[in-house]
Order: C-alpha cells, then structure tokens, then sequence
C-alpha cells in the first residue's frame, strides 16, 4: 500500500523508523509531522473540583486506554512504595478489572481513583501535581504532550516516540521498572523546586507541540506534491 503515496507523514521519527524496517522502499517519501494539540485549551484550563481527592497529598496522573500497550501494573507497584502520593487513572479499557484487582492486592485500593472516561481531561491535569506517562510502547505519547502544555512535571517510560517528546523537559525512566519509577517520583514529591523547574521546562516543550504547527506541517507536505499530478498523502500514527 505504501509505495503508491507520494508523501507519507510520520508522527515521530521513532515511527518513521519502524515503518522504513518494515517498508524500506518508502523512506524518501516520509515527512515527520508531530501531533499537534489546542495549547491554551490545556494552558488556561480551571482546575476540577475533585472532591473525592485528598488536597493534602501529592495527586499523581495517568490518561490512558487500559489496554497492553499501557502499563498502568508498573505504576500502581510504584505507588504502593511512595506514600503520601494519590493517584488518579483517567480511561477505561477491558484491563480495568484486572488493575482493580492489583491495587487492592497491593493494599493501595483507597490511594487510587478510577475516573473512567472524562470530557474534562484538561481540568483533570490542573487538578494534579505530577504527570506519569507508564507504557510499553508509544509512537507519539499525545497525552504527556497535553500533561506538559497544563504544566505538569512529567514522568514517562523511556520508549521511543514518547522519549521524543519528553526528553529534556522530563524525566524517563526505564519501561516496566517500577524500582525506578518509584525514586524519580520520591525525590520529586520532595523538591518543590524540581517541580517548578520541571513546569516550566513542560509549558516551553508544549510549545513546539501546536496544533498550529501541525496544520503548518501538513499544508507544506502537500505544497510539496501538488503539480505532480494526483496527489496521495498516508497518515501513520
């Protein structure tokens, strides 16, 4: 399907990649072209009321699917070594069961909140201290982008894509460690400053991430190609 594109856009060069692996004759026809995100709707987004939600505690933060591809077991086994920590899941998935089974397992069950599905993701971010990115794979990791353009310190898996995106603004950390995860999220609950500092750093990353860049990106791609008959663009994600 591939060769009959003239331009195929990428979202990430880690994604680029994998395609060229899989398909090697199309690599001069991809054009990298981050995901793109509406900055002020998460910028000047007000906080949600979340009464449920202890204030007095660091609120920790995960979007996403409760499918395989997420890891949200890595998290839950780190929470349960960083007290005073609450953590709040937004998504829904078939492995919702599953996780809710672990944290109670793990004796964490009343220290994390199950929000399901919410239209209001942006409230929810500014309700929360620290954002934590736990997966196996991400080709982009959309959702940390919106964590950073709320302000939010951001922890994630170190996988291609995501690594993108959050390195140097972030911390990573290896995939599936929670050993890990739990002393990056303890030294930063206890540095407000590295906090600060990491907020700035996310709101400054988010910046490169506009939807305005995006559509900028994509007019340019198909500039490129019109003249040269009919043109034929694939989106891979």
């Amino acid at each position: 399907m591939y060769p009959s594109y003239e331009r195929i856009a990428c979202i990430s060069e880690a994604t680029a990649e994998y395609l060229i692996r899989w398909c090697p004759g199309v690599a001069e026809k991809i054009t990298i072209i981050p995901n793109g995100i509406p900055l002020d709707a998460f910028e000047n987004a007000q906080p949600a009321t979340l009464a449920h939600v202890p204030c007095d505690v660091t609120r920790l933060v995960f979007v996403g699917r409760f499918e395989a591809q997420k890891d949200h077991a890595t998290l839950l086994r780190a929470l349960a070594a960083v007290p005073d920590a609450h953590l709040l899941l937004v998504g829904d998935g078939p492995l919702r069961p599953r996780l809710e089974q672990l944290a109670q397992s793990l004796g964490i069950r009343t220290r994390v909140t199950f929000l399901g599905w919410r239209h209001d993701v942006a409230a929810v971010l500014k309700a929360s201290d620290i954002y934590i990115h736990s997966t196996h794979s991400d080709g982009f990791g959309i959702a940390a982008c919106e964590a950073m353009a709320a302000g939010l310190p951001v922890v994630a898996s170190d996988v291609p894509g995501l690594a993108q995106v959050v390195a140097g603004a972030g911390i990573l950390f290896p995939p599936g460690n929670a050993k890990a995860l739990v002393h990056y999220l303890t030294a930063l609950i206890k540095s407000p400053e590295q906090q600060r500092e990491m907020s700035r750093a996310s709101l400054q990353r988010a910046r490169q991430f506009s939807i305005e860049n995006t559509v900028d990106g994509c007019i340019r791609m198909y500039e490129s190609v019109l003249g040269a008959g009919a043109v034929q663009v694939a989106e891979v994600r």
